[in-house]
């Protein structure tokens, strides 16, 4: 659909019902989500649209594998090593899981673990698909994204 990467911020209406219902239901979010792509993609149209996103949790606003602690954190150092990265610093930040709702959802839940750091990059190929295709399973629900930016120097 898109030869290159496009990263847009969405600003999300805490007030309104529709996004308190979404963020409240991570399967409801990602059909919410999902309106975004053409109906006409096959049977990956996630994938087929490049379409990874994250939701962030601010003070006064939200912009949108169960895991944790040491294991959390080596699954992530063996990811981002798959992704071409050699890690320095790790700083591991726990958000709300993402659950579906409803008295028809599965009982499944998504841990999510934001990794902030820094890191060489050692495979640019590799990176590059980890960026355009996400990591892990829990892309479908927000989860997955590998956003970068250039290291600040002091």
């Amino acid at each position: 659909m898109n030869d290159h990467p496009v990263i847009a911020r969405i600003r999300l209406n805490p007030h309104s019902r529709d996004v308190q219902r979404d963020l409240r239901d991570a399967t409801q979010m990602h059909r919410t989500v999902m309106r975004m792509v053409p109906d006409n993609l096959g049977d990956a149209p996630r994938q087929q649209a490049g379409l990874l996103y994250r939701l962030e949790e601010t003070d006064t606003s939200s912009t949108l594998l169960p895991l944790s602690g040491a294991d959390a954190d080596q699954w992530w150092l063996r990811r981002a090593t798959e992704a071409g990265l050699d890690l320095h610093v790790l700083t591991p930040t726990s958000m709300e899981p993402a659950r579906p709702r409803g008295q028809d959802a599965p009982r499944m839940r998504h841990s999510l673990i934001r990794y902030d750091g820094t890191a060489t990059v050692t495979d640019p190929h590799a990176l590059q698909n980890a960026v355009l295709h996400g990591i892990g399973r829990g892309k479908p629900y927000g989860a997955g994204l590998l956003s970068l930016a250039p290291a600040t120097t002091a």
